[in-house]
């Protein structure tokens, strides 16, 4: 399938659903955005409603506070209209339903509205209205101010209230929908009008460029696909200069040919996963469904562990399950649980029944009036979760979570993309553009190793190491324990992949756990494990932890030396655990603790293989595993005595 093929699909499957639209939370106000539009229809942001009688006579008009979203009937031109004057068929703006702001469009709006009103009474109240009255001069009457235009320092005009959209109700004796825009006889006669007849049957000319049936060509293609890219077009072949064609067509008939009911439905559908279903940064939209079926409730990859484990496991939490998942998570390995489901969702007989394909693809606005598709992949609903799970288990970590109501809850797993982000951006302002940008190309980046089994990029490996390995840039050092365990569940994720193309061709020592869990690295402290950088940082994680506990106990507030000194010590290692030691020498007392540290030292040191301890080269990122394994290994043995003594008592 391709991606018009696959939205097309999607449409037939939810296209009962279309103009049904949810109540926003007040009884007179509908919103539209996160509706499947209906065929010759689209959202439309009115904040005048007008309320006519029979004869087209203004009973009310209001003004709402801000803006409301509702469906409208459109024309292809109008739907993608810019610059050149193009009418809505029935709501539309301010300057195209007032003749004393605009006559020339407002004739446009009235000529076509005369065209497909036919005999309905509500229809002809409307054209009565705007015929032989003006909105702006009836707002007065109701208390509600407009100015349509005002003039610049230049005197020249410059539209204000004159783009407030304008949207109509008629009030007719006992009919209960007197707002047009939920009326379904309106809907039915305005696509009835557009298809030529009440069977909306055409001729077939063959197949288009989509590969699919072709009865009547596209002129025109929709925008306002994704908000923060409103002029945005996903397909256009408006523009007759510039290069455009490149010599190889004579028009643009001949450059690209799309059915018009095609074009409207795959838009459509388009439209409504974007409002629904996207990871929206900016000018991308990272949309993920199922091409048949509900294609909005299913598990998303953007999530931690920890929550994307409980979605697995209970589907939808409530807060209650949210904290009893905390109550209980203390040190839970969710990558087995992901393991564990796994082996659920892949039986055989299950997948048959309930397989369908899932599709992955990021939109993103490079220019302003085009929308590209800068990935597109479709998978089969098993292959999607192997994949998830599969980064989950590969990027594990020992994490904290901190759940409201409850206390911070350690968990083992994948971090979120939004951790990911704030970990390995340099700097500390989250509202530059860099920051946008750099959000973009992170979770487009992340989403492309997850489900092509991808490298994690460098980029974003290096960007995190380099951050973390200046902890005196962090504000708060709980920020910078959490970063840590970020990247380290990062560089987890490309030491394992490194081991597996090391053993690509060696079947039974992948497959094989032990083998596994000595090739790569390992959740959990490796107390045998003599790679020099490991043992380095499990060096720095017994320093930092012996002068904390010494400063915590003093009520000393300020950085250990281990922290101080992390910059160099990954530069010029052996040099700087002597003056690490240096530092900690006025706390070797044995009321410190001084034994249990020197002892814990001795045991690491004597994992060195000979001329390791006192080479001098750069470490390398394996370090901070070593270091963050044996904190968390620390913090573990303390909770277990804080438990004893507790106990004890």
């Amino acid at each position: 399938m391709t991606l018009w093929s696959s939205l097309l699909a999607t449409y037939n499957a939810v296209e009962s659903a279309s103009g049904l639209v949810e109540d926003a939370g007040d009884a007179s106000i509908h919103d539209a955005r996160t509706t499947l539009v209906p065929l010759n229809y689209m959202t439309f942001k009115s904040q005048l409603h007008v309320t006519l009688n029979a004869d087209g006579g203004a009973v009310n008009i209001e003004k709402d506070a801000r803006p409301v979203t509702v469906l409208a009937p459109c024309t292809e031109g109008s739907k993608g209209r810019t610059s050149k004057p193009v009418a809505n068929p029935l709501f539309d703006k301010l300057m195209y339903v007032d003749r004393k702001v605009d006559s020339d469009k407002t004739t446009l709006y009235l000529k076509q509205l005369d065209a497909w009103k036919g005999e309905n009474t509500k229809l002809n109240a409307v054209y009565e209205y705007v015929s032989h009255h003006s909105v702006s001069e009836d707002c007065s009457k109701f208390g509600v101010e407009l100015v349509p235009y005002t003039k610049d320092e230049k005197g020249r005009g410059k539209p204000k209230d004159a783009n407030m959209g304008v949207r109509f109700s008629v009030v007719l004796p006992g009919d209960l929908c007197p707002d047009l825009q939920d009326d379904a006889g309106i809907r039915q006669q305005w696509q009835a009008y557009v298809r030529g007849d009440s069977t909306g049957e055409f001729a077939r000319n063959g197949y288009d460029e989509m590969g699919e049936p072709l009865f009547l060509r596209a002129r025109n293609y929709p925008k306002k696909i994704l908000s923060k890219a409103g002029n945005a077009k996903l397909i256009s072949s408006n523009d007759s200069d510039g290069f455009t064609f490149r010599g190889r067509f004579a028009s643009k008939d001949d450059a690209l040919f799309v059915d018009s009911m095609s074009s409207e439905k795959a838009h459509a559908v388009l439209q409504w996963l974007i409002a629904n279903n996207a990871k929206v940064q900016d000018t991308q939209a990272i949309v993920i469904w199922r091409v048949v079926g509900q294609p909005v409730e299913f598990v998303l990859p953007f999530d931690d562990s920890f929550d994307i484990g409980a979605f697995f496991a209970n589907g939808e939490r409530t807060d209650a399950d949210i904290l009893r998942e905390a109550s209980l998570a203390s040190g839970r390995d969710y990558a087995q649980l992901f393991r564990k489901l796994l082996r659920g969702y892949g039986d055989p007989k299950h997948m048959k029944e309930h397989e369908s394909k899932v599709v992955v693809a990021i939109f993103d606005s490079a220019t302003p009036g085009r929308l590209s598709v800068t990935y597109y992949k479709e998978l089969e609903r098993h292959e999607y979760i192997e994949s998830i799970l599969q980064w989950h288990v590969d990027s594990s970590w020992t994490l904290m979570k901190r759940v409201p109501g409850a206390s911070v809850t350690p968990f083992i797993g994948a971090p979120s993309v939004r951790d990911v982000i704030n970990a390995t951006y340099p700097a500390t302002d989250r509202t530059s553009e860099s920051y946008k940008r750099y959000t973009r190309n992170v979770e487009k980046q992340l989403i492309e190793c997850m489900f092509n089994n991808s490298a994690m990029p460098a980029s974003i490996l290096w960007n995190g190491y380099h951050k973390v390995t200046r902890p005196m840039a962090y504000d708060k050092r709980g920020q910078w324990d959490h970063d840590v365990d970020v990247v380290c569940g990062l560089w987890r994720k490309h030491y394992v992949d490194q081991w597996r193309l090391a053993n690509r061709n060696d079947t039974q020592r992948r497959e094989d756990p032990k083998q596994s869990r000595e090739g790569a690295i390992s959740m959990k402290l490796e107390p045998e494990r003599a790679d020099r950088d490991y043992l380095y940082g499990r060096l720095l994680a017994l320093a930092d932890w012996f002068e904390g506990g010494i400063l915590r106990k003093e009520k000393v507030d300020r950085p250990t030396n281990a922290m101080k000194l992390m910059g160099n010590y990954s530069a010029k290692p052996f040099m700087t655990w002597g003056a690490l030691e240096h530092q900690l020498t006025p706390y070797f007392k044995p009321e410190f603790g001084y034994f249990w540290f020197q002892n814990a030292v001795d045991e690491v040191m004597a994992l060195f293989r000979p001329g390791d301890f006192e080479s001098n080269k750069p470490l390398t990122p394996l370090y901070l595993l070593g270091y963050s394994a044996q904190r968390h290994e620390l913090m573990e043995r303390a909770r277990q005595a804080k438990e004893a003594k507790s106990t004890q008592e």
